[in-house]
């Protein structure tokens, strides 16, 4: 198993993905992934396991700016950690979420912001664990 930047091969599977883990929201324009950076968890026989996108973007506000540690003002945004509802409970939303986190090191982005649903009790689990709260 691994994690990777998404390619072109993987563009049907993310979208297959995204509306199985949301079948009552919007899809997502297939644009949406290739405009975020976005991260694949891919098994060993080739299935899309699960994703996470993220946007590097100045902050939104110049207090905020001011309080960041680099002179860019950059922030992340999080666009999700999508796993597999076949597949949840394995520690691959945890892997994903940490992949995030350190490709936005590597950009070194200083700050990160994510949000979930209040009923979404494992995404508001891996932030905790992360220390985001």
């Amino acid at each position: 198993m691994k994690i990777r930047r998404m390619v072109d091969r993987d563009t049907r599977a993310v979208h297959d993905l995204y509306a199985k883990c949301h079948p009552t929201w919007p899809a997502k324009p297939e644009g949406f992934w290739w405009a975020h950076p976005t991260l694949v968890l891919i098994e060993a026989d080739a299935r899309l396991l699960g994703l996470t996108a993220f946007t590097v973007s100045i902050a939104p506000a110049p207090d905020l700016a001011r309080l960041l540690p680099n002179d860019r003002g950059e922030v992340g945004w999080g666009h999700g950690v999508y796993v597999d509802p076949d597949s949840r409970g394995k520690g691959y939303g945890w892997r994903l979420a940490q992949a995030r986190h350190a490709a936005l090191r590597a950009l070194e982005v200083p700050f990160f912001f994510g949000m979930t649903q209040p009923e979404n009790a494992a995404m508001i689990a891996i932030f905790t664990r992360q220390g985001l709260t």
